[in-house]
């Protein structure tokens, strides 16, 4: 198969739990990700909400069963050697959608290919699959080295807690970053700054690949009361972006919050360093 080397990885990544600016609620769930040539494959997957199959809150015998499923030692669900590789992170259900590819053996080597977002038994890879996502091609004995090293204490990813958390709260989105796992560079949400200058403010937020994002100003009235303010809610390429700031968003005392699938980070909205405009 015409595919060149690329490194194998594990990382711990984080799907952020808490109670969304609609009042829904989501599960704080703590995961392994597949790092592909130093980058998390999440990454590459354009703002999928989802979590890989080795989360830390699954039983030893599961945990266990998803480990040798992608070693292919045993046989993969669903059919035609398609293994979930990042499904719903509050039920795991096929019917919410999943990251599936097909894993098989080359000779020596594993081959990931021909990732799809699939919602039955059989995907439509020209029109849900990913292009330009593989195929990959790991050498089998680091691929393998890095899933048995799972196996080694106790059959459980000993390196992450075992955390399945509703958050709530006055401080939901700053407990919500503080439970973030894994080097910011790893995730699509890199930076967040605000400031404000004058009435009106600013804030600059970096991406590092294509998602959707929002902002949300938050701010607690001379009564005590939380006030939650809708700045911007949209997809963004790479880079940082500049969003302006209306003058109750940027009042003194208030924090923005930039959430996408995944991630969360909060930045109190500072006086405008000393002369800008």
């Amino acid at each position: 198969m015409a595919a060149e080397y690329v490194t194998f990885g594990l990382a711990p990544a984080t799907r952020t739990g808490g109670v969304l600016a609609n009042g829904a609620y989501q599960l704080h769930r703590d995961f392994l990700d597949f790092i592909v040539d130093g980058r998390p494959l999440l990454l590459r997957l354009a703002d999928v909400d989802a979590v890989s199959p080795l989360a830390s809150d699954l039983g030893p015998s599961i945990f266990t069963s998803e480990v040798r499923r992608l070693l292919l030692e045993t046989d993969a669900p669903p059919a035609d050697g398609r293994f979930v590789i990042y499904g719903c992170p509050e039920c795991e259900g096929l019917e919410c959608g999943a990251v599936t590819a097909v894993i098989e053996r080359d000779g020596p080597d594993i081959v990931w290919r021909d990732f799809a977002w699939q919602t039955d038994t059989t995907p439509d890879l020209e029109r849900n699959g990913y292009a330009g996502v593989g195929p990959f091609r790991f050498r089998g004995e680091e691929y393998r080295g890095e899933l048995e090293r799972l196996l080694a204490d106790g059959d459980r990813p000993h390196e992450l807690p075992t955390r399945r958390v509703l958050l709530v709260g006055q401080r939901v989105a700053q407990i919500e970053e503080a439970l973030e796992r894994g080097p910011r560079e790893q995730r699509r949400l890199t930076r967040l700054t605000a400031h404000r200058s004058g009435r009106a403010g600013e804030a600059e937020v970096e991406v590092a690949a294509p998602c959707r994002v929002s902002l949300l100003g938050y701010r607690v009235d001379r009564l005590l009361r939380p006030r939650a303010y809708d700045v911007f809610d949209g997809r963004l390429e790479p880079g940082r972006h500049r969003i302006a700031l209306g003058a109750k968003a940027a009042a003194p005392g208030a924090f923005i919050v930039a959430r996408t699938s995944g991630n969360v980070l909060v930045a109190p909205v500072a006086s405008a360093p000393p002369g800008t405009a």
